[in-house]
Order: C-alpha cells, then structure tokens, then sequence
C-alpha cells in the first residue's frame, strides 16, 4: 500500500492546505526549483508555531524561527528579514519566506544574487552605496576591521562602479561579486546561511 501524502490539515484548515499547495506549485515554477511536500508542510508549521496562526512573521516571531534553524547572528537575522521582505510591510509571509528560502539554499546564481543584492541594500533604494558594501565586508571578513571593510569597499565601487554615481545597481553588483574570489565564495559556501527545511 502506498504512503499517504503528509497531512496539513492538522495544523490549518483545509482550504489554506490547499492554497499552500498551489503556492508550492507556483514557486516551484517560477523558480525552476522543486520544494517538496516535506518542505511545504515544515514551512507551514514553522508559520503555525511562531506566526501564532496568522500567515505572516514579525521581525521578533521570523528571528526566533530563523534560530532554530542555526542563524544567530543578529545583523544576519535582521539582513535576511529585510532581503525577504520583499513587499517592504514589515511582515514575511509564507509566500516570501518559501522564496527566500529556496533561493538560498537552490535558487539560480541570479535569483541567490538578487537575494543578496537586497539583503545589502540596506535603504532599499535599489542601489548598494560604500556603507552598505563595508557592512558586507565586515558580515563575509569577520576579522576585519570597519577600516579594512571600508578599504575594500572603496575598491570595489572604484572597480565597478561604471556610472561612478558612489553606488552599484544591480549589474554592477552581479559583475562585483562574479569577478572576486572572496565574494564568489561567501556567496556559494561560507556565508549562505545553512537552513535546513527537509
């Protein structure tokens, strides 16, 4: 006899079973990634245990669900809240936090890229300036000091940045990170938070 597919029901109704389901679809399509009923149903009860029954998380209610799955740096906790918030209410909704996490942990280098070009664009004005680069610096280099984390961060944006406005949009960031060894291997190994959802 066969396996009987994992119950939502127990911890929602029905109908937001249903309508997590085809969320699942929908982003698995749209992000050529397969999140597995297994997955969708942690998520759901990730939701269920710290969003109190609603459907979004508050900054406190995602930080404490995020440190159960091992990220406790709170400047982490607090750059990830904002990368995924993606509709800037102050709120993660399932639909976002499914997003963000697939992204990291299988996302395409440009849906991972995006993610971080808005983990860092701390203003979300759609452009990462030298400031928010020295706080990258300092989030990959911990050893560093602000000084250093500055240092590279001007030499970066005098690299990359074409325009020369003492900003990177998001090509330039993409040509940043794609060209030097230290932010191509954060980005792929250390510093891509190791959240677990199977």
């Amino acid at each position: 006899m066969a396996a009987a597919a994992p119950q939502f029901s127990a911890t929602v109704g029905s109908d937001q079973a249903r309508k997590l389901e085809k969320m699942r679809e929908r982003i698995n399509s749209a992000c050529k990634v397969d999140l597995s009923a297994l997955e969708t149903q942690r998520l759901l009860h990730m939701f269920a245990r710290f969003g109190r029954g609603t459907a979004t998380l508050t900054f406190e209610q995602f930080a404490t669900a995020m440190r159960e799955e091992g990220v406790t740096d709170p400047a982490a906790l607090q750059q990830a809240f904002t990368a995924f918030d993606t509709n800037r209410d102050g709120k993660v909704d399932i639909r976002e936090m499914t997003l963000g996490l697939v992204i990291m942990r299988r996302g395409t280098i440009d849906h991972r890229l995006e993610l971080m070009f808005r983990t860092f664009d701390l203003d979300a004005n759609g452009y990462i300036d030298a400031s928010e680069l020295a706080v990258l610096f300092r989030n990959i280099a911990t050893s560093w000091t602000a000084a250093q984390a500055q240092a590279r961060a001007n030499e970066v944006l005098g690299k990359f940045n074409l325009s020369r406005s003492g900003m990177l949009n998001f090509a330039e960031f993409k040509a940043a990170v794609l060209s030097d060894q230290l932010l191509v291997n954060t980005f792929w190994t250390t510093n891509m938070p190791a959240v677990t959802m199977a």
